[in-house]
């Protein structure tokens, strides 16, 4: 169910919403004048108190799926920020170790740091997560080769470090974008 629903765009959705509401509006309306046709109509207090009801369990649905949706966006947020923090501290620690990998990794660094500014656009995330994991693989050989060569002191220990935090957050990323999403319960309510 929850691959059905990933797969409708979102103009979809927002279609198929209005058109369901109009159709129930207007469904109700020709009920409600039928009803009010027959000699028994029944009275406007029951009406009212029903409608009452429905208006306030469906203002409790769509302010919890409000403030899951603004509490989702906000880890995505926090997340960015973490990556691009991750992404400067690796860059300037690759930079205190003169070596070919460190200036392979700078580089790849920079390409990363590009490759993660434009996922903004939806286009085609799954090639982006291949591209970027791809990318880290890389960064990860050179780490290898550069600690292969001799043993590794504080600063490789360090740039080590901080491109493990970029695993770590690339992970949690693809994790908050693809993985956590407004469970189908909610969205049947």
């Amino acid at each position: 169910m929850l691959a059905l629903i990933d797969g409708l765009p979102l103009g979809g959705i927002l279609l198929g919403t209005i058109v369901l509401v109009l159709a129930s509006s207007e469904l109700g309306f020709f009920i409600g004048m039928a009803r009010a046709r027959s000699p028994k109509a029944e009275d406007e207090a029951q009406v009212s108190s029903l409608t009452a009801a429905h208006l306030g369990l469906m203002a409790f649905i769509m302010a919890f799926t409000f403030s899951m949706a603004a509490e989702h966006t906000g880890k995505r947020k926090a997340l960015i920020l973490e990556e691009a923090t991750a992404i400067e501290a690796a860059y300037l620690r690759a930079g205190l170790i003169d070596s070919a990998e460190t200036d392979e990794i700078r580089q790849t660094l920079t390409d990363y740091a590009t490759l993660r500014a434009g996922v903004n656009d939806a286009e085609d995330i799954p090639a982006l997560i291949r591209r970027s994991e791809e990318m880290l693989q890389s960064m990860w050989r050179s780490l290898e080769s550069l600690t292969d060569r001799h043993d590794p002191g504080e600063l490789e220990a360090l740039l080590v470090e901080a491109t493990n935090e970029l695993v770590v957050l690339h992970e949690k990323r693809v994790a908050a974008a693809t993985r956590t999403r407004v469970p189908p319960v909610i969205w049947m309510s």
